[in-house]
Order: C-alpha cells, then sequence, then structure tokens
C-alpha cells in the first residue's frame, strides 16, 4: 500500500477488509411527482376598509385615566397610553429639550421635573416613568367605549 498513489484504491483490497454490512448504503431514490404542473394560487380578495369607520379598541389603544399633574401638562383627562407618549414627545421637542449630544436623553424643564422627580431621563425611562401616573379605566366604562366602537358609533374620545 505504500507504493500505491493516494488517489487510487484497488477495490481487490478493500473487499477482504470491508464487510458488506460496514458498506454505505446508497439513499432510496425519491419518488418523483405523478404531475409536475403547479398549481396556481389565486389572489385573495381583500375585504373593502371603510376610512371612516372607528378602529376598535384594543389595550394598547384603551383611554387611560392621567394624573392631576400630566393631565395639566397634556391638557386631557383621559388619553391612550400611546398619545400618552407622542404628546410628551411634542412638548419635549417643541421646548427643545433633547440633549444635543445624545437625542435619546431628555434635559427635564420645571414642568418635567415635577412630573418625572429627576432633572434627565432617558427616552426609555420615560415610559416607566410615567407609570404611576396613569390608571386603567373601570372595566364598565372600557367595555362600554368598546361597545360603541363596534356600533360604528363615533369614538368621543378622538
Amino acid at each position: 500500500m505504500k507504493n500505491e498513489p493516494q488517489g487510487e484504491v484497488d477495490e481487490s483490497r478493500l473487499s477482504d477488509v470491508i464487510d458488506d454490512k460496514t458498506r454505505k448504503r446508497k439513499a432510496p431514490r425519491k419518488k418523483e411527482p405523478a404531475s409536475k404542473v403547479k398549481k396556481v394560487k389565486k389572489p385573495r380578495q381583500k375585504k373593502p376598509v371603510d376610512p371612516n369607520a372607528p378602529k376598535p379598541i384594543t389595550a394598547f389603544s384603551a383611554p387611560v385615566i392621567l394624573s392631576e399633574k400630566l393631565s395639566r401638562l397634556l391638557k386631557a383627562d383621559r388619553l391612550p397610553r400611546t398619545e400618552v407618549i407622542k404628546r410628551l414627545w411634542v412638548y419635549i421637542k417643541e421646548n427643545k429639550l433633547q440633549d444635543p449630544k445624545d437625542g435619546r436623553n431628555i434635559l427635564c424643564d420645571p414642568t418635567l421635573k415635577d412630573l418625572f422627580q429627576v432633572d434627565e431621563v432617558t427616552s426609555f425611562q420615560m415610559a416607566k416613568i410615567i407609570g404611576p401616573h396613569l390608571t386603567k379605566l373601570p372595566a364598565e366604562e372600557l367595555q362600554a367605549l368598546k361597545d360603541q366602537s363596534k356600533l360604528n358609533i363615533s369614538n368621543p374620545l378622538a
């Protein structure tokens, strides 16, 4: 075996060393499909959407009761949490309270200091700090709002 080139193998010698059980078996041939015609899917038809229809009230869009300090700042008693964050960002940008070096940081003015109880807050912390200033609506009130949105009655909070 030393004299043979490495690329060539003498089959007669291998059959003596390797018995039939240790040889690798070939994978079974895959069956071909009966028909090679691809089925064409029909495009789904979308239901027409009324742009004037009120959106259903979900956990994110459900209004919450604002604390006194927060309601004075945002000039509203009840808003969805998402709208609270949006309006806070409008206030922050109007008063140029973002840190010029790092836009994620908010430099609190006296109004925000009173609300947040800190001099500087990040945008991520802001959402957390607002939590205690928000109270869920009572279940009966929330259900009444959901029923109104299902009946296509305009949302009184919009």
